[in-house]
């Protein structure tokens, strides 16, 4: 189990981000999902910085490795160095990666600077980062730090244990700290991969993450449509955003299905593909595969996408 989280932020709505992500700390009105705002002019998530530090939280289990890729864009560069990826252990911090008022990437161990970047972003574009995090202590530990699929800071051999634990369970996005205020941050394409499994265990480069929605009925429909949507079945999953229980299917017989056909891939890819690495892209489908096995008293809506 390598690839631990992926969103594209296209197939919910603001008041539906704790849905999919565990925790905002201090309020979730720093955070809105923005039609038109993303790399591909689809939605985004939109994060705007406060002097109160505001962290939205993906809570997964406790791993040494993570690897956390997503594409950024600042409106303009924070007034002060501030985090904007962090790496937990429970609720503390082991690690974080912090941008500088000149866009320089400053990598640090719960604030101790473990190294900075020459290279710096630019506000008003998005940018891709990726970082991988060994935790450990001592000389145990490394922390690297890509933009664009293009190492920027290779940090070896240092100390990434803040806790007295060589894990880290929770990843942020966002500053804790608050030391700027006002400027916004747009994220697209996210992905979170842990160090276990033999695939998509490493950086893997700029990916692109899609939702494909069911588009059509398949030729096994067994579940029965229930409330609004009509005689056809995938229109009563495939809302964007979730209208939960307005519209969904539902059954009782043991072994029933319902199959869908899904919408086509966007043309293109969303970036390139690392040697070794895994796809060059990331493809969700709105529950994550094309049918569904009935439980006794099964029901699904479009009620809360377990994937991306």
């Amino acid at each position: 189990m390598a690839t631990r989280f992926l969103d594209s932020f296209l197939h919910y709505n603001t008041s539906q981000i704790l849905r999919k992500w565990t925790n905002s700390v201090n309020t979730i009105g720093a955070w809105v999902i923005t039609p038109g705002v993303g790399r591909w002019g689809t939605a985004g998530l939109v994060y705007t910085l406060n002097s109160a530090g505001r962290v939205l939280q993906k809570t997964l289990d406790n791993q040494q490795t993570w690897v956390v890729g997503v594409a950024m864009k600042w409106n303009t560069l924070p007034g002060s160095t501030d985090a904007i990826i962090v790496v937990y252990d429970g609720g503390s911090r082991q690690v974080d990666l912090r941008v500088s008022p000149t866009g320089q990437l400053v990598a640090t161990r719960n604030g101790t600077v473990l190294g900075t970047s020459a290279a710096a972003l630019a506000s008003g574009s998005f940018a891709f980062v990726e970082i991988k995090v060994v935790i450990a202590s001592g000389a145990g530990g490394s922390f690297t730090v890509t933009v664009n699929g293009v190492a920027v800071l290779t940090l070896t051999a240092i100390n990434t244990q803040a806790t007295g634990n060589a894990f880290a369970s929770t990843v942020g996005l966002g500053s804790p700290d608050g030391n700027s205020t006002g400027q916004t941050v747009t994220f697209s394409d996210l992905h979170i991969l842990d160090g276990t499994g033999s695939v998509t265990n490493t950086l893997i480069g700029d990916c692109r993450v899609d939702c494909l929605l069911p588009a059509s009925d398949s030729a096994i429909v067994q579940w029965n449509p229930g409330g609004s949507g009509g005689a056809t079945h995938y229109t009563h999953v495939n809302e964007v955003p979730a209208d939960d229980d307005t519209s969904y299917v539902q059954d009782n017989v043991v072994g029933h299905e319902d199959e869908y056909g899904m919408g086509a891939l966007p043309g293109g890819r969303g970036g390139r593909r690392p040697p070794g690495a895994g796809p060059a892209w990331a493809v969700c489908r709105e529950r994550g595969r094309r049918r569904g096995r009935v439980r006794p008293g099964g029901r699904v809506g479009s009620r809360q996408c377990p994937y991306p």
